[in-house]
């Protein structure tokens, strides 16, 4: 994957479709550890990752993907910094244990559970309207 694709050139709709067509078949999970390091990487090395839409949709779909380990999304949670913002500071172990499980078990941009084909999703999120 690396050899295919330049880090800064996997998108938005290219990861979910990837992480959709892959789920957990572990006929791919070499490809899949290598989507996630680049995934960290960019999440890494941008500097404010939540003042870009692409960036905030993707953090919020990557913790609710149930294809994703635990550890996985710790490391996504630690890579934008969240630690680092003055209100999640001020909140107790269990309100922050809380928030996180929310965001894990909330379908936000992508919805992981459905059965429909790919192609079939992503032609519907073409024809809808944010307005």
């Amino acid at each position: 994957m690396e050899d295919c694709y330049e880090h800064d050139k996997i998108e938005y709709f290219l990861v979910v479709s990837i992480l959709f067509y892959i789920g957990n078949d572990a006929f791919f999970i070499n490809q899949k550890t290598q989507l996630e390091k680049i995934l960290l990487d960019r999440f890494t090395t941008v500097k404010s990752p939540f003042n870009r839409a692409d960036f905030t949709c993707l953090f919020f779909d990557l913790l609710s993907c149930p294809f994703l380990t635990n550890a996985f999304k710790n490391k996504i949670v630690l890579a934008v910094r969240i630690e680092e913002k003055e209100k999640y500071r001020q909140l107790s172990e269990k309100e922050k244990a809380a928030v996180k499980k929310e965001i894990c078990n909330h379908q936000w941009f992508t919805d992981w559970n459905a059965r429909d084909d790919i192609a079939v999703l992503l032609e519907k999120k073409k024809f809808i309207t944010p307005y």
